[in-house]
């Protein structure tokens, strides 16, 4: 793991979504093929995504989300 240019994230909200997606990345490899369980996960993707102001648009890329 490289740290040279490392900044870390000082909003503790950010940090600690930041975590939870990495863990959930880190997880996915291991997840089985429960349609059940593949829903839970991106269901508490898109939680944390709209909690920061993002959101995935009809092909699930992400955009940012602008108040209108």
């Amino acid at each position: 793991m490289t740290q040279a240019n490392a900044q870390p994230i000082r909003n503790r909200r950010i940090r600690r979504d930041f975590t939870r997606l990495l863990e959930l990345i880190a997880n996915a490899k291991d997840a089985s093929n429960d349609f059940q369980s593949d829903h839970n996960v991106f269901a508490e993707v898109e939680r944390l995504a709209e909690r920061n102001g993002l959101g995935f648009d009809d092909n699930g890329d992400v955009k940012e989300v602008t108040a209108e």
